[in-house]
């Protein structure tokens, strides 16, 4: 590099600064923050979507940290489970899917029934009875009429009164079809607990493969007894339908084929272990980390510990029966068996992966509580470091809730940082995050020239005078929204035009080999083009035309190479 370039591109996640109209709702806009004040009136900045399709979440949905790094790493949207699995089936790949087909031809092959389960209604944050229909139209496509339907009901997500709307709704695709039979209901209540609760797994399984639950003609006749005696649909007891010579229509037994339709990842595991597991007995051991649990069960932030029971005593497992999820719900149920329909989208080329094969040093630094997010999700959903990559984890602080200290390790893991730097001379990416706080630094030669701290987070409950961050009692704003976040970039290294999702900050995917005078790596640029403004800037001499990137037919970033004039 040239004796005058920077020694290293430091990336600071904001975690918590959001963009939204000016009130008294707003801690930001009622706090007093000269710097970013300042940075904003000083350098270029634009407003990035952090929520819904901007991160590949439904539209509409609030962003979180987990979706918001898997974006910023791999530098193009990476859609979540439910966008996935909706998109596949408007492309028809999802009729094409080896673990949805194999389940009928295990059937088929075996003499065995096709069962298929999950939860029904229209909440949409579980499962999608659209995902269902899709079900029973693969199974008429493949001309395989043995299918058989498990309803857990909703009453949580959906109205706690409003199964029938959906069995009636479900009734006419399955009459229009000529395929499935539903076979059972209950409430979600039994069949999909994740509080280790096993006595309610136990009703839910024993009624699925045994027959123990009441029997009764038709669904609307469990969800009627249910209602007089004042249970809403989340509560429905366990019931089978009945055939014409009364008894359960079909029970889930060996050589038989099912699919757990549900994509949301936590609940469906209870009941999953009871299928795939072998020794059944060992249902609560711990499995360690489980980067899937972060999303929906908050395991990153502190949380009082679940009274678990002993798993029952299931008896043996069923032989040869083909058990697939449509996501990936936990590792030890697939390495027990369980075939997943959509697994996770492994980033094969994130950020840290670039930079390490351009042959830089990079450093990690976020505190315990975030470490999963600048490491596991940052590099795409890869465990392993790449080469160069080092981390640098600072202990959170061990009180039970962060209003106690918003702040969190903030200082302790800004002065670790700079330490690090001044004694190991880091030259490639560094990815500070800055928990609930937030901080803007900038270097020359490796040594800090400016460091700034313009506040805490959003809900502090007091002022800290040095800072004079507003106080809000009683305010609430989460810290994952659908705002849009801000953008700063300093002018003399990078310029950013009309970028307007969270993945598009990743330009240091391009700008920071461009910085170290590095190559791209092939296939990480779709096209390159100009437009206007961008052929202005050109003949003003700002950028060379090689500079500008469309990605996707869209407008992707300007850089500037410092080293060029």
């Amino acid at each position: 590099m040239n004796q005058d370039s920077p020694k290293f591109v430091l990336l600071t996640v904001l975690d918590g600064w959001g963009i939204a109209a000016p009130g008294p709702g707003n801690a930001i806009s009622q706090a007093e923050t000269p710097n970013i004040n300042r940075f904003m009136a000083s350098y270029p900045h634009t407003q990035l979507g952090a929520s819904g399709e901007s991160v590949g979440l439904p539209h509409g949905e609030a962003g979180n940290t987990e979706t918001g790094h898997l974006n910023l790493g791999a530098g193009r949207i990476i859609y979540q489970d439910l966008q996935r699995i909706n998109m596949s089936i408007a492309d028809g790949s999802f009729f094409k899917n080896q673990t949805l087909t194999g389940a009928i031809d295990h059937a088929r092959t075996k003499g065995g029934n096709l069962h298929y389960m999950g939860l029904i209604g229209a909440g949409g944050v579980h499962s999608n009875i659209e995902h269902l229909y899709a079900l029973i139209d693969m199974a008429k496509r493949h001309e395989f009429s043995q299918v058989f339907l498990h309803l857990f009901t909703d009453g949580r997500d959906s109205p706690p009164t409003a199964a029938k709307t959906y069995i009636s709704q479900l009734k006419g695709v399955i009459e229009k079809s000529g395929i499935g039979k539903i076979a059972s209901i209950m409430g979600r209540y039994w069949a999909m607990d994740r509080d280790l609760r096993w006595e309610r797994t136990q009703k839910a399984y024993l009624a699925l493969t045994r027959g123990q639950g009441s029997l009764v003609k038709t669904p609307e006749e469990a969800i009627d007894a249910s209602y007089a005696e004042g249970k809403t649909d989340e509560f429905i007891e366990p019931a089978l339908i009945s055939n014409d010579q009364g008894t359960p229509t079909a029970l889930i037994k060996e050589n038989d084929s099912v699919v757990f339709f549900n994509f949301r990842i936590d609940r469906p595991r209870q009941l999953s272990r009871a299928f795939v597991f072998e020794d059944f007995s060992r249902a609560n051991v711990p499995v360690g980390f489980d980067p899937y649990k972060v999303k929906y069960e908050k395991t990153h932030l502190l949380q009082t510990p679940i009274q678990a029971t002993e798993p029952f005593l299931r008896g043996p497992r069923l032989n040869n029966l083909y058990f697939a999820t449509m996501t990936e719900y936990e590792k030890p149920i697939v390495e027990a068996g369980a075939i997943i329909a959509f697994p996770p989208e492994i980033v094969k080329i994130p950020l840290g992966r670039v930079i390490s094969e351009a042959g830089y040093r990079q450093l990690r630094a976020a505190e315990s509580e975030k470490e999963r997010f600048v490491t596991f999700y940052f590099n795409g959903q890869q465990e392993a470091a790449f080469e160069g990559e080092e981390r640098l984890i600072i202990p959170s602080p061990k009180i039970p809730t962060y209003d106690l200290k918003p702040e969190m390790s903030s200082r302790e893991l800004t002065e670790a940082v700079l330490a690090r730097l001044k004694a190991q001379g880091h030259n490639g990416v560094v990815h500070f995050y800055t928990p609930e706080r937030y901080a803007m630094m900038f270097y020359k030669d490796g040594l800090p020239i400016g460091f700034y701290h313009d506040g805490a987070t959003c809900i502090e409950s007091q002022p800290d005078e040095s800072r004079k961050v507003a106080a809000l009692p009683g305010a609430k704003i989460d810290i994952c929204g659908t705002k849009p976040i801000e953008e700063l970039l300093r002018y003399d290294l990078l310029q950013m035009v009309n970028l307007a999702k969270l993945w598009e900050a990743a330009q240091l995917r391009n700008a920071a080999p461009r910085q170290m005078e590095q190559p791209l790596p092939g296939g990480d640029v779709d096209e390159i083009t100009t437009n206007d403004i961008g052929q202005k800037w050109i003949d003003d001499g700002r950028v060379r035309g090689t500079d500008v990137v469309r990605r996707n037919k869209r407008l992707f970033c300007y850089v500037k190479n410092p080293f060029k004039g």
